[in-house]
């Protein structure tokens, strides 16, 4: 899926203000580690399956329009006509150069390629002198460069939140055409074994092939009039939508999407979600205080809740609940279940049914931390 702003739209998705989102099959789902579409999608076989993921977003730039916002001039973004064509907000030959790196502060540097070393990682190296005319790139962190070895099953997710159509071709490669905007295809209308795509605005494909013999393979839009040309006319390639594939043997594997052979995750590029073990019960006791006893009478249930503040700090016991019911336990979210009060130890006692409480029941206990967790429903018989 893609997302974009939908004021001046025109204006805000020329100057970046736009992405990709990519829902994923719940693993469970999925024959391979690495599957783009599950069982569920329609891929009972794992043909969507993959080795390296690399996600390619087609735009335009119309650089007098940039030209205008930089100097506080009025654009007419009725008259947008495009003089750049992107991959990932670069073009040629921007398209071959490394990803960007983030420090810890937070500050973006372009970085150089120094080669592939003896493990098969890309040696990157951040380019910190933010004047220097390398590190025009900073700001624009992804390469589409795809790098491989031969064998390996690659994606490539295409995008276009551009104004145009184009074609995509792959010279020397086989290209299966396997999904289609945030869709599985089915066997029926899949395309197999082409060398070329063709994507509209607003469209998405995901591409698939197996790695080639070692060399490298280029890939771009047709579209001659779609490149600005360098100034003295000697590549007529400059400024347009064009990239490679470089399939290099004995790769080390891909750590990250996008990612060249071994490239880490930097800081703050894919923040992880608390990942924390649920409230759990403890000591849990059940009574039946006879008729016969002085008051109170009844049936009680008393225990203990632990929460897990160790790896969520911060986290506490926010609820915890009972319910009397001789069918299996309702819904964490049912409104049935009957709230308990706690003191500051998470120590609970309550009076769930007296003073003539029927015969043996069920009762279920269920607790909930300030993250929203659930603890496991847990059966008592009084």
């Amino acid at each position: 899926y893609m997302y974009h702003c939908h004021f001046e739209d025109v204006e805000h998705v020329t100057m970046g203000m736009h992405g990709i989102v990519f829902v994923k099959p719940n693993p469970n789902d999925t024959t391979f580690p690495k599957q783009a579409y599950g069982a569920h999608d329609g891929d009972t076989a794992g043909d969507t399956r993959y080795d390296r993921e690399f996600a390619i977003m087609l735009s335009e730039i119309d650089t007098r329009a940039h030209f205008g916002d930089a100097h506080i001039q009025a654009t007419d973004w009725t008259d947008f006509h495009a003089d750049f064509w992107t991959m990932n907000g670069r073009a040629y030959p921007d398209t071959l150069e490394p990803n960007g790196v983030r420090d810890a502060t937070g500050q973006f540097y372009a970085q150089s390629f120094g080669g592939i070393d003896g493990s098969g990682n890309a040696i990157l190296n951040p380019i910190t002198n933010l004047d220097a005319p390398e590190s025009r790139l900073f700001s624009n962190p992804l390469s589409s460069l795809v790098q491989c070895k031969p064998g390996d099953r690659v994606l490539i997710r295409f995008a276009n939140l551009g104004f145009l159509d184009h074609t995509i071709v792959f010279p020397g490669l086989e290209i299966d055409v396997l999904g289609r905007d945030a869709r599985y295809v089915p066997a029926s209308a899949q395309r197999k074994a082409t060398d070329s795509i063709q994507i509209g605005p607003g469209e998405s494909r995901d591409v698939f092939f197996t790695a080639p013999a070692v060399g490298t393979y280029a890939f771009y839009d047709r579209g001659m009039s779609h490149y600005t040309g360098s100034a003295d006319g000697t590549n007529s390639w400059v400024g347009g939508q064009r990239s490679e594939v470089r399939v290099i043997a004995n790769l080390a594997p891909q750590l990250k999407p996008n990612g060249w052979a071994g490239e880490p995750e930097w800081p703050g590029e894919f923040p992880v979600r608390g990942e924390h073990a649920p409230p759990a019960f403890h000591n849990v006791l059940a009574t039946r205080v006879p008729n016969s006893s002085p008051p109170p009478r009844g049936k009680f249930i008393s225990g203990d809740v632990t929460v897990d503040s160790a790896n969520n700090p911060g986290t506490y016991l926010a609820n915890v609940w009972w319910v009397r019911q001789n069918a299996p336990a309702p819904a964490n979210d049912s409104n049935v279940w009957n709230s308990i009060a706690f003191d500051t130890t998470n120590h609970f006692n309550v009076r769930v049914a007296g003073p003539n409480p029927a015969a043996t029941s069920n009762y279920f206990l269920l607790a909930q931390d300030s993250a929203g967790v659930y603890s496991s429903v847990v059966s008592v018989q009084i």
